[in-house]
């Protein structure tokens, strides 16, 4: 038998090294000036006394670190901010998404002005914080919003966001109304990369509609579901400006990064003390989304 000799195909990549270098190297200089050299920065901080440019200061090693958990920013400790915002986050993320899957499902149907009103829920995503938070607090005045008017026709009246308890769950409410427009569209595209084969085999099948969205739809939609509560869950913990534009913190409503924002950016308070909270707050933020991924990768494989 003769020996075929087979020729080597020589391949060529499609695109240039060099190039794909050059493309990318705008988008890794923005990662290492905007993420990785503040993160440096904040760590060096966090070692130090250090209050502000032009003053002096000194290395105190962990100190910083031991000393934060004693300090209290206008009688709020970091365990009030704690809880703050477990309390926000697991408000906002379980009654968002339920919200937004919700609306989903009804806006996915085919019936006149489904855009009008697709259009209608996403509107709030797209305002500002600043937008968002004025125009609540116009509606939650206490002495001439539209809240306080229906109070007073029942002889009630209330301080609404400058009430304890009351106040945080008002920040719940409007935290979710800014921001559920988003989880509505992915869980839309969700909805609509199931066949309509699958449902139709299910109707024939016999299932009602509660049977429906148990075994075919929420199945269908795990990965959506997934990416909807990562950011949900991520975004929320990390959310502090709406509620520093509607509260101030004030009434119970001071969660962590907001605890931290407003000791970085008072004047006389050890910048190193904030640079130490920050660090504690980026490994809590990382511990819940690890017990997230755990919880749910868990779940996928008992299902």
């Amino acid at each position: 038998m003769k020996r075929i000799k087979q020729s080597r195909l020589k391949t060529t990549p499609l695109v240039n090294p060099y190039i794909a270098i050059l493309a990318t190297l705008p988008a890794l200089i923005s990662i290492v000036v905007l993420a990785m050299l503040p993160a440096v920065v904040n760590l060096a901080i966090s070692f130090t006394d250090y209050h502000g440019v032009g003053q002096p200061f000194e290395f105190v090693g962990f100190e910083n670190f031991v000393k934060v958990f004693s300090v209290r920013d206008a009688a709020v400790s970091v365990w009030d901010s704690l809880r703050n915002t477990l309390v926000f986050c697991v408000g906002v993320v379980i009654i968002q998404q339920a919200l937004s899957l919700g609306m989903a499902l009804i806006v996915n149907r085919k019936f006149r002005g489904r855009s009008f009103f697709r259009a209608l829920y996403f509107m709030p995503t797209i305002l500002g914080v600043s937008v968002v938070g004025f125009t609540w607090q116009l509606v939650f005045d206490p002495v001439s919003g539209p809240i306080a008017t229906i109070l007073a026709k029942f002889d009630k009246a209330s301080p609404l966001l400058g009430q304890d308890g009351l106040s945080m769950a008002l920040v719940i409410v409007v935290a979710i109304w800014a921001n559920f427009g988003y989880a509505m569209v992915v869980y839309i595209a969700g909805l609509q990369n199931i066949s309509d084969d699958v449902r139709e085999a299910a109707a024939l099948d016999g299932a009602n509609g509660w049977q429906m969205l148990r075994y075919v739809t929420l199945p269908l939609l795990r990965s959506t579901l997934t990416i909807n509560f990562w950011i949900s869950i991520s975004g929320t913990l990390a959310m502090f400006d709406i509620i520093y534009v509607l509260t101030d913190g004030t009434a119970g409503t001071t969660t962590f990064a907001l605890y931290i924002f407003k000791m970085a950016t008072n004047s006389s308070s050890n910048q190193g003390e904030a640079a130490a909270l920050y660090i504690y707050f980026s490994i809590f933020v990382t511990a819940v989304m690890l017990l997230f991924n755990f919880l749910f990768r868990r779940k996928e494989e008992t299902n």
